[in-house]
C-alpha cells in the first residue's frame, strides 16, 4: 500500500487485498548559536544565549490496495506528506513575550503540516510492466509565533509579535512505473508533481506601548487580536528511483534514491514564503487599530533552497522460510544553502542505519524487531 505515495505503478505487483498502517516518530533536538553582531546580544551586552529547539515529528501512512484482476489494481492512502517547523519555546522565559531568543525573528514556535489523501490506480501493460498514477487531495495547516523588529534596533523593548493560525488545501498528483519481468530484478521510477501550500486564517499582532498610538491607555502594550492572515509556500517536485537485485537465493540488495527539487521551485524570490496580514476589514494594520506604524499587508520570508537528495541501501538475508534479517544505511542532504541558514532553516547532513529481524508466524501474522 505504501506504493500509493511512493510509486503507484507498483500497485500492479500486489496480490489480493492489502491493508497497512505505519507510524514513525522522530524526536529532534537542536542547539543553535548565531554570529550576528559578532555574537553579542545588544540587549544585554553579553554573548547571545543558546537557542534550544525540540520537535516531535510523527510520520504516518494508512492505506489499502485491491488487485481487481490481472491487469488492474486500485488503492487509497493517507499520509502527512510534508511536516516542518520548530519549537524554540525552551529558549524563552515567558511564552507570553516579549521573546528574547536570538532566533525569535525567524520563529519562536512553528508547526507546518500537510495531510494528503490519495486514490490511485495501476495498469499492467504487459507481464512484468506496471504503470500507475494517483491524485492527492491535501489539507494544509500552519501555526506560528514570531517576533518582528520594526525599527531595526534588535530591542526586546520595541519588538512586536505575530501569532497566526491558518489552514487550507491544494491538490497534486504522482505517477510511476515498475518493471519486474526479469527474475531477481525489479526497477521502479516515479514522479510526484509540485504543489502550493495555500492557507488563510486568523492572526494576532502584539506591539509594545512605545508603538501604540495611546501608550497611556496601553502601558503594557496593545494586541490587535482580530487580524487576518494568509500563508503560501511552494512545495517541490520529487523524483524517486528504486532497484532490487536478488544476489543469491537468500540475499536481496536494494538501492533507493529520492531527489527533492527545491531548487526548481524555491531558489529565488518567487519561491519565498508569502505571508499576508491585514486588519479585520482587509486594510493594513496601523493607526486606525492603535498602532503608530502601518504594517505591510504582504511580507516575504526568504528560503533560497537548492535540490536535496536522499539515498538508501538495503540488504535482506532470508535465514529461513519464516525468518529474515534486514540491514539498511541512509544518507540525506539538506536543501538549505549556506548563505540562507537561519534558526528555522537549518543546513544539515544526516547519516543513519538500521537493523531488523522479521518473523512470519503464519499466513496472517508477522512480527518485526528493529
Amino acid at each position: 500500500p505504501a506504493a500509493i505515495h511512493y510509486n503507484p505503478g507498483a500497485l500492479g505487483a500486489s496480490e489480493g487485498v492489502d491493508i497497512m498502517f505505519d507510524l514513525q516518530t522522530a524526536f529532534a533536538h537542536a542547539e543553535v548559536t548565531t554570529t550576528r553582531n559578532d555574537g553579542i546580544d545588544p540587549n544585554t551586552g553579553e554573548p547571545y544565549a543558546l537557542a534550544v529547539a525540540d520537535a516531535v515529528v510523527p510520520v504516518f501512512f494508512l492505506g489499502g490496495t485491491w488487485k481487481v484482476n490481472d491487469q488492474f489494481a486500485l488503492g487509497i492512502g493517507a499520509t502527512d506528506s510534508w511536516v516542518g517547523g520548530g519549537d524554540y519555546s525552551a529558549s524563552e522565559p515567558d511564552m507570553d513575550g516579549p521573546f528574547v531568543g536570538h532566533q525569535r525573528y525567524a520563529g519562536v514556535k512553528t508547526t507546518i503540516l500537510t495531510l494528503a489523501v490519495t486514490p490511485a490506480a495501476s495498469f499492467t501493460v504487459t507481464d512484468g510492466v506496471h504503470i500507475g498514477g494517483g491524485y492527492s487531495f491535501v489539507y494544509d495547516m500552519i501555526d506560528a509565533v514570531q517576533s518582528s523588529d520594526p525599527l531595526g534596533l534588535e530591542s526586546t523593548a520595541i519588538d512586536s509579535t505575530l501569532s497566526l493560525s491558518a489552514s487550507g488545501s491544494h491538490t497534486t498528483w504522482n505517477a510511476g512505473i515498475l518493471i519486474d519481468r526479469f527474475d531477481g530484478f525489479s526497477l521502479g521510477l516515479s514522479y510526484a508533481a509540485p504543489g502550493t501550500f495555500d492557507t488563510e486564517g486568523t492572526a494576532a499582532v502584539s506591539v509594545p506601548a512605545a508603538l501604540s498610538t495611546n501608550p497611556g491607555e496601553n502601558p503594557d502594550g496593545l494586541v490587535v487580536d482580530d487580524a487576518l492572515s494568509t500563508v503560501q509556500l511552494d512545495l517541490p517536485a520529487v523524483i524517486r528511483a528504486g532497484l532490487n537485485i536478488e544476489a543469491t537465493e537468500t540475499l536481496t540488495i536494494g538501492f533507493g534514491y529520492e531527489l527533492q527539487k527545491w531548487g526548481d521551485c524555491c531558489n529565488g524570490p518567487d519561491g519565498d514564503i508569502a505571508i499576508g496580514l491585514t486588519s479585520a476589514d482587509g486594510d493594513a494594520i496601523g493607526p486606525d487599530d492603535g498602532v503608530i506604524l502601518s504594517i505591510g499587508t504582504e511580507q516575504m520570508s526568504p528560503r533560497r533552497l537548492q535540490n536535496s537528495s536522499n539515498y538508501v541501501v538495503i540488504a535482506e538475508y532470508q535465514a529461513s522460510d519464516d525468518l529474515s534479517v534486514v540491514a539498511r544505511g541512509m544518507y540525506n542532504t539538506s536543501a538549505v544553502q549556506d548563505f540562507a541558514v537561519s534558526a528555522t532553516n537549518l543546513d544539515f547532513t544526516s547519516y543513519g542505519g538500521g537493523l531488523s529481524a522479521n518473523y512470519q508466524v503464519n499466513d496472517s501474522l508477522g512480527l518485526s524487531l528493529a
